[in-house]
């Protein structure tokens, strides 16, 4: 079963009124619920208490005459299709109607029950297809704005279309900023303008590694350049996605430097002379002065802070019998 079509009709003549209903009936409209009213002020007062998919909106009121009816029933209900009730002779008026919000309209003279069941389909239509798009469009600034990386579209010519919170923070500024403003402007990278020729020259996302020196820190960013393109295959601007890998690459600038200094922490210990040889730095890889530590196990002992040093008393005696 087809939903049913919910009809505010606003109409004040009684002979108009009766024969849009005629029409509606007899016409292809599902289910049809027409609610009529002879005013503006009680059209208003059920659009604030009942949900409606159209309105039917004649523009010669007794309390309201022209535009601002349009006008009056656009602030009290944006979402709702509205079409416009109109003779030839103010065919003019219901185009202005279009421009403030109305969807649609339809003259009196010439209306059919097939031209109004059609008309009124198509608004009902036309807006769930805007209001779903509005949804997708909410959703994606959602995921946008929330994602963890910072993402900018610009246009060929490196005009920034949109940037997110993330993205604009890192360069020290808000998103409305920078949306108008040059890519190359706002980050003046000599490197930025190659990269955006080859992104637009392939198909693959092109990704670099790059170091940003900031003010309190240096920043590990991944860069990614990926073309956009329309229906024709026509490159009509680039994303850019920026990932912070800062942590990443200060873990692995650790594990390069233990990896590095490994050898130092290599000795040999002669246990009839007590004489411990190392094979390298050890002084520089702990921390201390050249010479500072002893060539002894005893001496090397001394360094250990006093409370820990009664946790190491087995240590010679556990590597003489290899237990």
């Amino acid at each position: 079963m087809e939903k049913r079509i919910r009809i505010l009709l606003v109409e004040d003549n009684p002979g108009d009124e009766r024969l849009i209903r005629e029409y509606a009936s007899a016409g292809s409209v599902p289910q049809c619920l027409i609610v009529g009213c002879a005013t503006l002020d009680s059209a208003l007062a059920y659009l604030c208490t009942h949900s409606f998919d159209v309105v039917l909106l004649d523009l010669s009121l007794p309390d309201s005459q022209g535009l601002e009816t349009v006008k009056r029933v656009v602030k009290h209900a944006p979402s709702v299709p509205i079409v416009i009730l109109t003779r030839a002779s103010d065919s003019s008026l219901a185009e202005q109607s279009i421009q403030l919000g109305a969807q649609d309209f339809l003259m009196k003279q010439t209306l059919t029950a097939d031209s109004l069941c059609r008309t009124l389909v198509y608004a009902v239509e036309r807006s769930r297809i805007r209001h779903a798009l509005q949804e997708s469009e909410s959703r994606h600034r959602q995921l946008f704005e929330s994602a963890p990386v910072g993402i900018v579209y610009f246009s060929v010519d490196g005009t920034i279309i949109s940037i997110n919170q993330l993205a604009a923070k890192r360069w020290g500024r808000h998103p409305n900023d920078c949306v108008g403003a040059n890519i190359r402007s706002i980050s003046p990278s000599p490197l930025m303008p190659e990269r955006i020729r080859v992104a637009q020259e392939t198909r693959e996302t092109q990704t670099y590694e790059d170091l940003v020196e900031l003010p309190d820190a240096p920043l590990y960013v991944l860069r990614s350049f990926t073309a956009i393109r329309d229906a024709s295959e026509k490159v009509i601007g680039v994303q850019m996605i920026t990932s912070d890998i800062t942590a990443q690459k200060n873990a692995e600038l650790r594990f390069h430097l233990a990896a590095t200094v490994a050898s130092d922490l290599v000795y040999e210990w002669v246990l009839e002379s007590d004489t411990v040889t190392w094979f390298g730095d050890i002084d520089r890889a702990l921390g201390y002065a050249q010479g500072t530590i002893a060539h002894t196990f005893a001496g090397w002992e001394m360094l250990v802070h006093p409370e820990d040093r009664a946790r190491i008393k087995d240590a010679p005696l556990s590597h003489r019998t290899a237990t």
